[in-house]
């Protein structure tokens, strides 16, 4: 009887443990609880240097409300714009605070870009259209990142979010360059063609569509090529996957009057928010290239691709 006695006292010891549990783990303050979020991207340069992100200075955020029932979302009010309001650029380190209603569903997309970038944002379905025109800008760069739906249950204190560029940075450089102007040419201008997608799933990270794009040739970059000892001709991003696959790209480039000449180079590795190099004798006959991918600025050999081997 004593063993009986004691067995029901303990279940219903338990029972009332696991209620009160349940109850505390539902229990949400009322009102609004402030979350604040610590942006950083990794990807950027602290110097101001060609082609290291430091053009993406406008950071925008849409701040998406869920219905848990039907996995749908809205924008909760307009979508939002941070200024820059220190030297720093504010993609690379900026605080963001929001007071968000306790017991709700959220998510959050963040967006960096120059006033001149030609990405259109489509907050609404999430989604980014990409469309270059133009080689050499570097303001085209921009970065990103989707916060996954939370429920807020109090307040969060500088929840870390990484940016990332969505797109991989082209360079073409040259070691003949000399040898091209004491042949009489000189070369003023150039750019690239090749296809990729043209749209970006924020959310997803998936990039579809299928276009041919011609960043037409403009004036050769001034800075240095990433690699010593080559002429910089050509950066360009472009938007792919975050997993490498191989594109044909041509080379196009003139002498800023009548000649124009073009190079074609196939099987060229490209991902996301990698370097991809492409560099050797370019300019003159029975040309050679070389072509690496970054990640960064560290060299991976899996991707060295030395066309005097082949």
């Amino acid at each position: 009887m004593k063993k009986l006695l004691f067995a029901v006292v303990a279940m219903a010891a338990m029972a009332m443990a696991t209620s009160c549990s349940n109850e505390m783990a539902e229990i949400i303050p009322a009102g609004e609880s402030v979350v604040s979020f610590h942006i950083n991207a990794p990807e950027v340069a602290t110097r101001a240097e060609f082609g290291d992100g430091t053009q993406a200075n406008d950071l925008y955020y849409a701040v998406y409300l869920w219905d848990t029932k039907t996995n749908t979302s809205s924008i909760v009010g307009k979508i939002s714009k941070i200024d820059k309001t220190a030297p720093e650029y504010i993609a690379i380190d900026a605080t963001v605070e929001f007071k968000l209603v306790n017991g709700n569903t959220y998510s959050i997309l963040f967006w960096a870009e120059n006033s001149a970038s030609v990405a259109t944002i489509d907050w609404l379905n999430k989604t980014m259209t990409y469309n270059p025109t133009t080689a050499n800008v570097e303001t085209y760069d921009a970065f990103w990142a989707y916060v996954e739906p939370f429920r807020v249950t109090g307040r969060i204190d500088d929840k870390p979010v990484e940016l990332y560029r969505p797109f991989a940075q082209v360079n073409i450089g040259t070691a003949d360059f000399e040898d091209a102007v004491n042949a009489g040419t000189t070369i003023a201008n150039a750019g690239i063609a090749l296809t990729t997608g043209n749209t970006l799933d924020l959310v997803s990270g998936e990039v579809s569509g299928e276009v041919t794009t011609t960043y037409v040739p403009t004036a050769l970059p001034t800075e240095e090529f990433p690699i010593v000892g080559y002429k910089y001709m050509s950066m360009n991003y472009v938007l792919v996957g975050a997993s490498k696959h191989l594109v044909e790209l041509t080379f196009n480039y003139n002498d800023g009057a009548e000649r124009e000449y073009s190079r074609t180079y196939n099987n060229v590795p490209v991902r996301r928010n990698y370097r991809t190099n492409i560099y050797g004798n370019l300019l003159t006959e029975d040309a050679s290239y070389k072509i690496s991918i970054k990640p960064n600025v560290v060299v991976d050999p899996e991707y060295d691709y030395n066309a005097d081997d082949k």
